[in-house]
């Protein structure tokens, strides 16, 4: 029997990122990924031009799938599909562009249609809410302890929306239950910045790359997902393995009914590479 191809889908802060957001502290995870085949897809809440940053800092150009602004949009590296007629009939069940060296398979709606959306709340709540138009990268760096440069690249939103309370209690719980009823996600990792997009999350994305990927390596592959988050979960339930780099309570809950998950209170690459390591010798030791 082949050896199955291991494809490890990771959210990236709190994960391959821990909170200085130092590319560097991560390379003997991307290291340990490349040395043994393992295709990296990176699932995130962050913006196409983040990931880039760090898909060129990690030397990883063409060799990597990356999900961002929580399931917005994947991009496929044109490069890596080549002209596999089979990948290109499953990508017409799905909506999507060519721009640049992507095929882009597009879930979420454009941030200008979702400011225009809230464009009342957004008025009405200007006092008590410090909404995306309003950030400064400063302001967004002292949020969120990104740096300058990569608070520019955060605020380029093209699938999102962000706020950030400048009130707490119970006004801010009625202010994303409106903003839910007009059909929209509000997801938050930290309390401190909320995100907003389309109705989409990140399992719906690792549902629509694990079809997609399965055509690639003729349905031969295991899947790893690695999150911290609530906005996780929906990823975590989605793959053959899980790893959550979280022990809180309520996000374990909500993985209660899930098989092949280690839990470890760590965050950060350090135990990001020693949880993957434990799986993926696990998976090979089944093959």
């Amino acid at each position: 029997m082949n050896k199955k191809r291991i494809v490890i889908i990771s959210d990236m802060d709190g994960c391959l990122l821990d909170k200085t957001y130092d590319y560097r502290k991560s390379i003997d995870a991307i290291k340990y990924v490349l040395k043994n085949n393992i295709l990296l897809i990176l699932n995130s809440s962050k913006t196409r031009y983040e990931i880039e940053y760090y898909i060129k800092k990690w030397g990883l150009h063409d060799k990597t799938i990356f999900i961002v602004e929580n399931g917005a949009a994947i991009f496929i590296p044109k490069k890596l599909v080549g002209k596999n007629s089979l990948i290109h009939n499953v990508l017409k069940k799905h909506r999507y562009i060519l721009i640049d060296k992507y095929i882009i398979i597009v879930n979420g709606l454009k941030t200008s249609i979702i400011e225009q959306k809230i464009a009342d709340i957004i008025e009405e709540t200007k006092e008590k809410i410090l909404w995306l138009k309003d950030f400064t990268p400063q302001k967004f760096s002292e949020l969120t302890g990104l740096p300058i440069e990569q608070s520019i690249l955060a605020l380029k939103r093209e699938y999102s929306y962000l706020f950030h309370p400048l009130v707490k209690g119970e006004i801010i719980d009625n202010i994303i239950e409106e903003i839910r009823v007009r059909g929209l996600n509000v997801s938050t990792g930290s309390g401190i910045i909320y995100l907003i997009t389309g109705n989409h999350d990140k399992g719906l994305a690792t549902k629509q790359i694990i079809e997609i990927i399965k055509e690639i390596f003729n349905k031969n592959i295991v899947t790893i997902g690695v999150g911290d988050g609530h906005n996780d979960i929906s990823m975590l339930k989605t793959t053959d393995y899980s790893i959550l780099l979280n022990c809180r309570e309520d996000i374990i809950q909500e993985l209660s009914n899930k098989n092949n998950i280690a839990i470890t209170c760590r965050r950060g690459p350090s135990e990001w590479l020693n949880m993957v390591r434990r799986i993926v010798e696990l998976i090979v030791k089944k093959q």
